[in-house]
């Protein structure tokens, strides 16, 4: 039985019988690395200028999601650091200093 199966299989339990046999588990993580090398060439090359302003600026807002994304891997927020960093309400003073909204079109 792999991990997953036997998470699930816990969790089944404990939910049907309020007890289980299975004492551990492990679970792991790896975030995907991302880069932002083309929207920089592009910026820096001045071919933004060339592209609608829309289009320009949903592109900004992505790359400034994936940015929230980077930053929330390096301090260690794990995989559920953008929903964290999402519903802040006033909690952590770095994440309420780099919130933003996510744009309509995602």
């Amino acid at each position: 039985m792999d991990d997953l199966d036997k998470t699930l299989q816990l969790a089944n339990e404990l939910v049907a019988t309020k007890q289980s046999d299975i004492r551990q588990i492990e679970l792991g993580f790896q975030l995907s690395s991302l880069t932002d090398a083309s929207w920089r060439t592009a910026d820096r090359t001045g071919a933004l200028a060339y592209m609608d302003y829309a289009d320009v600026k949903d592109y900004a807002e992505l790359y400034g999601l994936q940015d929230l994304y980077t930053v929330a891997a390096a301090e260690g927020h794990g995989p559920h650091g953008l929903c964290h960093w999402a519903d802040i309400g006033g909690s952590t003073q770095g994440v309420a200093r780099r919130s933003r909204s996510f744009p309509d079109w995602i």
